[in-house]
Formats: C-alpha cells, sequence, structure tokens
C-alpha cells in the first residue's frame, strides 16, 4: 500500500508540474499576442463608449469615440466633434475591455482624416503644440483650405464666419505634427 501512494504522490506532481508548466505556456502566448495590439486597435474597441481624453498641454475633451482611424480617433461631445491624432494623447480613461482591428486594409491616416473635413468645408477650431502656453492660448479659427502629406493651408477666419475670399483674414500652413486636435460641429462624419 506504501508505494501505491508514493506512486500516485508522484503522479500527482507530475501532473501539476505539467499543468504549471502549460499555464505559464499559455500566459506566454497572451502576452505576445497582446504585444501586437496597437494604441488604435484599444481605442477601436471604445466605438460608441465614452471616454475622457488628456492631450499634450493638458488640452481634455470627453465625449463618444465615434471612429478610429490609424493615427487619429473622432470624439463627438454634445455639441462638436474633435479629431485627435493619436501621437499628442497622454491619456484615455474609460475605456471598455474590448480590442478590436480595423476591418478595411485601406489605412484611414491624419491626412485622409483631414481631408474630409476640408470637403465638407466647415469652420475647425484646430488646438496647438505648445498654444496653451503664454499670450496665444486660443485655438486658430478657420476652413481648411489645403491638405497635403504632412500639413495643412488653413484659411483663418473670425469665429462664426462663413468661408468667404473676403473674410478670409490670413492663409496659414501648420504641420501635422503641431496639430493636438480639432474640433468642427457635432454632424461632422469622417
Amino acid at each position: 500500500m506504501r508505494w501505491d501512494s508514493l506512486f500516485h504522490d508522484l503522479e500527482n506532481q507530475l501532473a501539476a508540474a505539467r499543468l504549471l508548466e502549460l499555464e505559464t505556456d499559455v500566459a506566454e502566448l497572451v502576452r505576445m499576442e497582446e504585444s501586437a495590439i496597437s494604441l488604435a486597435d484599444r481605442i477601436r474597441g471604445a466605438v460608441d463608449s465614452p471616454v475622457s481624453v488628456v492631450l499634450n498641454g493638458y488640452v481634455r475633451f470627453s465625449g463618444t469615440v465615434s471612429y478610429v482611424g490609424q493615427e487619429w480617433l473622432l470624439l463627438v461631445e454634445a455639441q462638436r466633434s474633435v479629431l485627435i491624432p493619436l501621437r499628442h494623447l497622454t491619456r484615455i480613461s474609460g475605456l471598455p475591455k474590448g480590442v478590436l482591428k480595423p476591418v478595411s486594409r485601406v489605412p484611414h491616416t491624419l491626412a485622409a482624416g483631414l481631408r474630409a473635413l476640408a470637403r465638407e468645408r466647415v469652420p475647425v477650431r484646430i488646438y496647438l503644440v505648445g498654444a496653451e502656453i503664454g499670450e496665444n492660448s486660443s485655438p486658430v479659427t478657420g476652413v481648411l483650405d489645403r491638405v497635403g502629406s504632412d500639413f495643412l493651408e488653413l484659411a483663418v477666419l473670425s469665429d462664426g464666419e462663413a468661408r468667404r475670399e473676403s473674410s478670409v483674414r490670413a492663409r496659414t500652413g501648420i504641420p501635422f505634427a503641431a496639430i493636438v486636435a480639432i474640433s468642427s460641429r457635432a454632424q461632422t462624419s469622417i
């Protein structure tokens, strides 16, 4: 009987060691799978969910995630839509657990999102890197006239003015790298 007990105990120890090894392998596979998840994929899992974001310079927005492109997200607040380049996102709160890979193989770049805004010819407010520090703290207001590969050209207007050649106060080129967020009226769909 003693031998039976000893062999049974050894078999249990071997089974426990195999189970521990299997659990370790599974945990490593999960870590490897998670390492392939991008921030855009993680935020894409939050489409139709309310979130709060903090951007460079402590600019904050809260709203519902409407769309997530390759390099940006579209957040819808009560009165406006906000296009946010992911490079300036310093914190996002309220993410549900889900992760979603892009359905389309066509990358929806920041330039593609900005071109959609330019086609609509809607007034936008552009929040710039470093603009919240110092005297020039308000966003630049205007209409997107041109979107290049790494910059946009803005027809600067006063708040509330329609885009007419006579109402353009200036034309400003802004590199994508300087854009923290762009807001427009809530109906904007990209």
